[in-house]
């Protein structure tokens, strides 16, 4: 991934979408898991969590073009 950008010419605005959909779901997941371990719940599918992973499967998948 690293050799890649540097060996490639992707625009900054793709470079910001590529770190986005990076960032969204780690700070999601981050989040997720503070709010459960301070809550005690137990692990449940996220319909957000979810689409953050689409969404960011989608715009890794259009920016890699």
């Amino acid at each position: 991934m690293v050799i890649w950008q540097f060996l490639s010419r992707v625009p900054e605005s793709r470079e910001r979408l590529i770190a986005v959909s990076f960032f969204a779901p780690a700070a999601w997941i981050g989040f997720d898991a503070v709010r459960s371990l301070l809550g005690g719940g137990d692990a449940e599918a996220s319909p957000v969590g979810i689409g953050l992973a689409v969404t960011s499967a989608a715009a890794m998948a259009m920016a890699a073009r």
